[in-house]
């Protein structure tokens, strides 16, 4: 997101990105020519990558490279051609995993799927806020997607705890020609690939998560649910293309349910008061489903 819009600026002469980790690696390729990436001798791995972020946020010499007000304007700003433009250009002369480019050419109607896994209804820590407990709503939703004649192509890595579950699923229900899943179609889950399966599905469906950005910005709709209520959600520009639906919670000995806010977790985390956090019903998703996804 931050190099997207610094695109231009960093294309001009005197301008660089630097790659300090493995994380960033591929938009950084992706999007700039090798004579424009500063690389570290030893960047970060892949898999220390957050514990040694959160570290380093904490030291006193590290100075953000943009301001939260700067932040807040990239999560908020309109949703321009011009990036989807870029993206589209960019990807013009990539060439896919064979087994993805064989799949794309039977040009099915497919929805792409993620869910982030909760082990707690009621565990609303760190990021379970945007993530579902209720696995049989999402057997429901596969089933349902399938009753409608959508292919369904599940993103995820080996190691998302939704994809062993899913994984049982097609096997126990012998669903495998009709839920594929990214990481067997495509050689490396890379940038391209990530991409080219969004930009040629009809949506996404699922929990919010990374992979909502490239459909975002590719103008592709997706449908989030199981999430908590954050302000730049509600934003007309942002609902075009993401439709989100939040969890509600009821504190005990009230009656009232109240949607779950990035401000209300905060609060019921630091009160401790006992509380029940009640997930989107299959009901309500499938209804958005219908009326926004794939209307």
């Amino acid at each position: 997101m931050f190099y997207l819009d610094q695109y231009l600026k960093i294309k001009k002469k005197n301008f660089f990105v630097f790659e300090f980790c493995k994380q960033i690696d591929q938009p950084l390729n992706f999007f700039f020519e090798k004579k424009k990436i500063l690389k570290q001798i030893v960047p970060i791995p892949f898999s220390f990558y957050y514990p040694v972020i959160f570290e380093l946020k904490k030291s006193k010499i590290f100075t953000p490279s943009i301001t939260q007000d700067e932040w807040i304007y990239l999560l908020t700003r309109r949703n321009k051609d011009s990036i989807k433009n870029l993206i589209e250009l960019k990807l013009k002369d990539q060439k896919p995993s064979d087994n993805l480019r064989k799949f794309l050419n039977l040009k099915y109607k497919y929805i792409c799927f993620f869910i982030k896994l909760n082990p707690d209804k009621n565990n609303i820590d760190s990021s379970n806020p945007r993530a579902t407990w209720d696995k049989k709503k999402i057997f429901n939703l596969l089933s349902y997607l399938i009753n409608e004649k959508y292919i369904i192509v599940v993103l995820g890595l080996k190691n998302d705890p939704s994809i062993k579950i899913i994984r049982e699923y097609v096997s126990n229900s012998k669903l495998e020609d009709k839920i594929l899943f990214l990481i067997d179609l495509s050689d490396s889950y890379d940038l391209i690939d990530q991409l080219l399966i969004a930009k040629n599905s009809v949506g996404y469906l699922g929990n919010g998560s990374g992979a909502t950005e490239i459909f975002y910005y590719l103008q592709k709709k997706a449908l989030v649910f199981d999430h908590s209520l954050i302000s730049y959600f509600l934003l007309p520009h942002f609902k075009k293309y993401r439709k989100t639906l939040f969890k509600k919670y009821i504190v005990k000995d009230e009656t009232i349910q109240k949607i779950l806010s990035e401000e209300s977790t905060n609060k019921l985390l630091y009160e401790k008061k006992e509380y029940e956090i009640i997930e989107n019903s299959f009901e309500e998703i499938t209804y958005e489903i219908n009326n926004y996804l794939t209307k």
